[in-house]
């Protein structure tokens, strides 16, 4: 099973196309933001990865360096879909193909480079042949152990095993115990109730403490008061699917690793859904996923000196 995984917005619809392709010894998984499938190379890495970029050449270049600089990244094949780019961009991957040109092309660049043949096999021509599966002789040892001889169970000098009460000897009655004298506090007294058992008793319940209603019963018991609601979840996700790294992680351009760091921190703590409130967070908990996947895309890039200084220089130069 041949394992590809693609990355972008519409890896999905690439990646039906291709399976349609290769049939069932091809697995196409695909993940719509950078972040995740930098998460699951590192995890599982695939045997080719596909990149599916929509907007700019510069955003898959980018990531084609990121995936390039890590310890298994020269070794898995990388194919791009998207925009024409330059040529030491073209020189980092294996085939570059345009969105206007089809699946067709990409099926073939694909094949090429895991050094494969997949032309349509004639109906009704497979391989049937059956493998044969070797019978190996279970080997005999050479010199076989001589038998054991059988147990010996006669007469010995040992103590017995159990003692055997004598039959005339009639068993010895034990003694009641002593009746113990009730302690003071144990007593009933003749005129009062017996208490009733603490699951008999009424129970009050405070419902407040159960259901908080106002905002610092929430606080108290470690509500989410982080300030975010549906509004400012829609302006972040806007912001996130449009704009570049620094203004997805709210900063200007040029600033350094500790300031980079900071603020990935403040905003990744700021929309966890953990210190959104709950029904805000319930309703919008694809979009915080997505919103945390890229301020992770945005940290990655911008975190690391190299990839920081290539991103803003092709920034500057688009």
């Amino acid at each position: 099973m041949i394992q590809v995984l693609l990355i972008g917005r519409d890896a999905a619809a690439w990646g039906g196309a291709l399976g349609a392709r290769g049939g069932a010894g091809f697995e196409f998984n695909s993940v719509a933001l950078p972040a995740a499938g930098l998460r699951q190379i590192e995890a599982s890495p695939p045997d080719a990865l596909i990149i599916v970029e929509s907007g700019s050449a510069r955003r898959a270049a980018t990531l084609v360096r990121a995936i390039r600089e890590r310890p298994l990244g020269q070794l898995i094949p990388i194919l791009v879909v998207g925009p024409s780019p330059d040529e030491e961009a073209r020189r980092e991957v294996d085939a570059w193909v345009g969105h206007e040109q089809g699946d067709a092309p990409l099926w073939g660049a694909l094949q090429q480079s895991l050094g494969l043949d997949m032309g349509p096999a004639p109906h009704g021509f497979a391989d049937q042949r059956t493998p044969i599966t070797p019978i190996v002789p279970q080997r005999q040892p050479r010199y076989p152990s001589p038998p054991q001889p059988p147990p010996n169970y006669g007469a010995s000098n040992a103590p017995p095993a159990y003692y055997i009460e004598p039959i005339d000897v009639a068993p010895r009655a034990l003694a009641p115990p002593p009746e113990r004298e009730q302690a003071p506090w144990d007593r009933t007294p003749a005129n009062e109730p017996p208490p009733q058992a603490p699951w008999n008793q009424p129970q009050t319940v405070d419902h407040g403490s159960i259901f908080p209603s106002s905002p610092s019963r929430i606080h108290d018991l470690g509500g989410m008061q982080s300030g975010v609601d549906g509004r400012a979840i829609q302006q972040k996700l806007q912001a996130v699917r449009h704009k570049d790294y620094y203004a997805i992680l709210e900063i200007r351009q040029g600033s350094e690793t500790e300031v980079v760091r900071e603020a990935y921190q403040r905003l990744y703590q700021q929309y966890d859904p953990d210190e959104v409130e709950f029904r805000v967070a319930h309703r919008f908990e694809a979009e915080l996923a997505e919103i945390r996947d890229a301020l992770e895309d945005a940290w990655a890039v911008l975190g690391d000196p190299g990839l920081r200084e290539a991103y803003l220089s092709q920034a500057l130069r688009g």
